[in-house]
């Protein structure tokens, strides 16, 4: 689903070995918004039999940190 404010989830899951002794459920999805500080957020993710293993991207966007501001002009 899509938000109006920028936020954004998918998700999808999937048994594999179905009818085995294994059978496991693995989850693979993703979500990301918009911080107050302007940057887009991304957590892409999978969870399965080794547990949560999420990437995470910190996008384009937000302020320059105003000491770096300060830094350029002298």
């Amino acid at each position: 689903f899509e938000q109006t404010d920028g936020t954004k989830q998918e998700q999808q899951g999937e048994v594999i070995n179905q009818g085995r002794e294994d059978e496991s459920i693995v989850v693979r999805g993703s979500f990301s918004w918009v911080g107050p500080d302007g940057v887009t957020y991304k957590v892409t993710y999978i969870a399965d039999t080794n547990g949560y293993q999420p990437e995470i991207e910190e996008g384009p966007g937000g302020a320059v940190p105003p000491a770096v501001v300060a830094s350029l002009l002298g």
